[in-house]
């Protein structure tokens, strides 16, 4: 928990996933199914364009 808030500070993602809740199974397959319809851009895309703007994407 020490380093919680400065891997979670970007608050940007496709999908959370509370592993306190939800089991190893249950987390798998709500990954499972956003991945046919994950968001575009993805929170990756959009996290490179906040703070590597000149970045190019692949």
């Amino acid at each position: 928990m020490h380093q919680y808030g400065l891997v979670h500070s970007h608050g940007d993602y496709d999908l959370a996933c509370d592993t306190s809740e939800a089991s190893a199974v249950e987390c798998a397959q709500r990954i499972k199914e956003l991945l046919p319809r994950r968001p575009v851009p993805t929170a990756f895309t959009r996290l490179r364009g906040r703070y590597l703007p000149d970045v190019p994407s692949t």
